[in-house]
């Protein structure tokens, strides 16, 4: 009869909030995991986490365990970048002496004697860029990639042409006394 009682107060507080049935059991049952998920919350900050056990964790460098097939090349990239690990308590920079030895760089090389930029002519996809010198004073029609001397034309734009060299290059404009950074 106790449960009964029980069953029709639930009936009743259902009907009188106007909540569907399903809706109602919905609403129980976020209550409940509210609920758990407070007692969860308390006992976790109130009681002390049990030690650990076993053994320590540490970190270890990895290394290499097998060889490699026949036939496979060898990999000296990985040996050495096993042998200093990135993230290691220990790790050190390479000294300058196995860093190898040192290859010094060329002797710059001087621009082209003469050269001006006469004109340039872009149709479509094509650039083109006509150039003078002391070596060609009637000029020349220079694409990108093509020589001049020791030097490659590397980019040809609306109003200027730059040439380079290995690292270094020279920038030949136009209008070169409106380009401070031109060569004149």
């Amino acid at each position: 009869m106790a449960s009964g009682n029980k069953l029709r107060w639930l009936t009743a507080l259902v009907a009188s909030t106007r909540i569907s049935p399903l809706m109602m059991t919905i609403l129980l049952c976020e209550a409940a995991m509210v609920v758990a998920a407070m007692a969860f919350a308390v006992s976790a900050f109130f009681t002390e986490a049990p030690a650990p056990t076993g053994p320590s964790f540490e970190w270890k460098a990895p290394t290499l365990t097998h060889a490699a097939p026949k036939g496979a090349r060898s990999n000296k990239v990985d040996l050495h970048t096993l042998s200093r690990p990135i993230f290691s308590k220990t790790r050190r920079p390479a000294s300058a002496a196995s860093a190898g030895p040192r290859i010094p760089e060329p002797a710059a090389l001087p621009p082209p004697p003469g050269v001006s930029l006469k004109g340039i002519v872009s149709y479509k996809s094509m650039v083109r860029a006509f150039l003078t010198s002391a070596n060609s004073p009637q000029g020349e029609w220079k694409t990108i990639g093509d020589k001049l001397g020791s030097w490659t034309v590397d980019r040809i734009e609306r109003d200027h042409l730059a040439l380079k060299n290995g690292t270094r290059s020279l920038k030949y404009s136009l209008y070169p006394e409106l380009d401070p950074d031109a060569v004149r």
